[in-house]
């Protein structure tokens, strides 16, 4: 019918704009600790290499969207859509006119219609919606040659700055050796799954190149992702926030001294 009003996408459309100025406040918001992490951390980010910042942030993107999905999966619709705020609020805002320098579409469009059809309670959908972000955000990341060299440092330095954010996060989750977040826990989470995922390719190499030193690397990862034991969240904490910033640095070290390897 000519005219026809439809109040629910509207009202779903209402809501979700109110959820990113909710989001975005709270993000203003957050205890002084926690807010000071997160402006150090968005600082060594954006000190990086452009194309490592480019990558940490459709690498923490990705890792958002990712357990959006596995919400949806549990039936978790409240626990998504917070996922899926993050990037909205606080990622693509910083990656600023990255997407239109880089000739690529801005993906901000399409996640607010995947919020909005969320928000309708239409999960299926939902879920169609994120998996194509997904895949559309990996075309992104194919936009950076990350093979330029045999001693490149995109994936590497990637790896570390997700690693960092991981810990930020985990901080952020977790007081007094109690898990406190469940959202932040997870985005911890993936985002460590991003950084290995990322180490795989040179990882291959380093183990022909420098086994005993690729040996150290596999095993201080494996100690550093026991810190996220699996999708049920911990009551407390599995590794201390010393001892997981401290494997960070020992990583680095490791990955440093990998790449230097002959």
């Amino acid at each position: 019918m000519t005219g026809f009003w439809d109040w629910k996408a509207a009202l779903a459309s209402a809501a979700v704009v109110a959820m990113i100025q909710l989001s975005s406040a709270a993000a203003e918001n957050k205890p002084d600790s926690e807010a000071a992490d997160n402006i150090e951390m968005m600082q060594l980010i954006d000190e990086a290499e452009p194309d490592v910042a480019f990558l940490v942030r459709l690498s923490m993107m990705r890792g958002h969207l990712g357990q959006a999905v596995k919400a949806i999966e549990r039936g978790h619709k409240e626990e998504a859509m917070q996922h899926m705020m993050h990037p909205i609020s606080e990622i693509l805002p910083a990656m600023g006119n990255e997407f239109q320098r880089r000739k690529l579409n801005d993906p901000a469009p399409a996640l607010k219609a995947a919020l909005e059809t969320l928000a309708h309670g239409d999960m299926g959908d939902a879920k169609a919606a994120i998996l194509f972000l997904i895949q559309s955000d990996q075309e992104f990341a194919k936009a950076i040659d990350l093979a330029r060299s045999d001693n490149d440092s995109l994936a590497p330095d990637t790896a570390v700055l997700l690693m960092r954010s991981a810990v930020v996060e985990y901080a952020a989750a977790s007081e007094y050796g109690k898990i406190i977040d469940s959202i932040e826990y997870h985005d911890g989470s993936a985002f460590i799954d991003e950084a290995i995922n990322l180490l795989l390719v040179p990882m291959q190499r380093w183990k022909l190149l420098n086994p005993a030193t690729y040996e150290k690397l596999d095993r201080s990862l494996t100690q550093l992702q026991e810190a996220w034991p699996g999708e049920l969240v911990p009551d407390r904490s599995v590794l201390s926030l010393t001892r997981m910033l401290a494997l960070v640095t020992i990583i680095e070290l490791q990955i440093n001294r990998l790449r230097s390897s002959h």
